[in-house]
């Protein structure tokens, strides 16, 4: 009876669950073909110790091939190499399935598009795109602009076909270009070709080609007053009205017969003033046309004097406009203003032109 009580006794300690100790080694199973598992008899606890190196296990990761523990852990090897598609690319193993996917790398990660004239190339939308291109340009007159090898990023450099030059202004011709050294050699149009300075100046005289040069015809305007020298009847001042009261073909302003004073009377006398200052008189005649409308003698525009003498004591006197005024039969300028003061009155009959 009591050898039986033991026996069941004994049984239920050897079915013991691993929670109040275990019985064996198999009760310590942790599931890890990494681990040793083994259960120690005397304090009936479970211990776990590391596997031999190189034990096959699984890691989970269907994209290693080759599993194998390594001290005490199950570490993959042997990985699935996914290869890219092409540059814009990336392949990309599923942890889970084991299959490889392209996924496109992201838009300006940089590639080659294997064009050297292609400068920049970067992935777009899995493309690789390439941009800012090389631009081939004449390397001188003589040549064309040409092409870039895509192989090498060169450009050639074709000749021009035929070898001609434009002419390089309106006083130039048509050259030709010089092997050697690469310039365009344009010849000079004859003198006297027609041309354009856009100056603007009004003559009859055309502008044309002199050595090479347009320049402006009739000798320019050295007066300023936008009438050719060769047509301009005072090219040395500016007389834009070209007033010639004598009809000599030489402007009033610079006419020493226009106008000119018919001397009839002449006084001398000395100043009030002591010093060198005193004042001389002339009346006479001046020689005007008051019948024509476009000549007339009056301050419009400023009368000009000048005085000569045989011992070239020679004095020019300006009035403007305002400083003369209109006497019915004369006109007066200067009055108050020293040394210069003058009285013009018109000639009872014209003199003879």
């Amino acid at each position: 009876m009591y050898q039986l009580l033991a026996f069941a006794v004994s049984l239920l300690l050897l079915s013991a669950s691993p929670a109040l100790g275990c019985n064996k080694h198999s009760d310590c199973s942790d599931g890890d073909p990494c681990t040793i598992d083994s259960c120690d008899p005397v304090s009936r606890t479970c211990r776990h110790s590391a596997a031999i190196d190189g034990t096959r296990c699984n890691d989970g990761d269907a994209c290693t091939q080759s599993d194998t523990c390594a001290g005490g852990r199950c570490v993959g090897g042997n990985p699935i190499v996914c290869a890219a598609e092409d540059q814009c690319h990336v392949g990309v193993c599923d942890p889970n399935t084991g299959r490889c996917s392209n996924a496109a790398l992201p838009d300006g990660t940089a590639c080659d598009d294997g064009d050297a004239c292609t400068q920049t190339d970067t992935c777009q939308a899995g493309d690789c795109t390439g941009s800012n291109p090389v631009v081939c340009v004449p390397i001188d007159a003589c040549h064309v602009a040409g092409t870039c090898d895509p192989a090498t990023g060169v450009c050639s450099n074709p000749s021009k076909d035929p070898v001609v030059c434009a002419p390089v202004d309106q006083c130039a011709m048509a050259g030709t270009c010089n092997p050697a050294t690469g310039l365009c050699v344009t010849p000079p149009k004859p003198d006297g070709s027609p041309c354009d300075t856009g100056s603007r100046i009004a003559c009859s005289v055309p502008d044309s080609c002199q050595g090479g040069t347009c320049v402006e015809g009739g000798g320019g305007d050295r007066d300023g007053d936008h009438i050719c020298d060769a047509d301009d009847n005072c090219p040395d001042y500016a007389n834009d009205d070209q007033g010639d009261l004598d009809h000599d073909g030489i402007g009033d302003v610079c006419d020493g017969n226009d106008a000119k004073l018919i001397v009839t009377s002449l006084y001398i006398r000395g100043s009030r003033r002591t010093g060198k200052y005193g004042s001389i008189g002339a009346k006479g005649k001046f020689l005007i046309e008051p019948a024509s409308p476009t000549q007339s003698f009056d301050s419009r525009g400023g009368i000009i004097a000048r005085v000569t003498d045989d011992l070239a004591l020679d004095q020019t006197a300006r009035w403007e406009d305002a400083e003369c005024r209109s006497l019915g039969r004369s006109i007066a300028c200067g009055e108050g203003k020293e040394p210069f003061q003058v009285k013009f009155s018109a000639a009872s009959s014209d003199p003879d032109v």
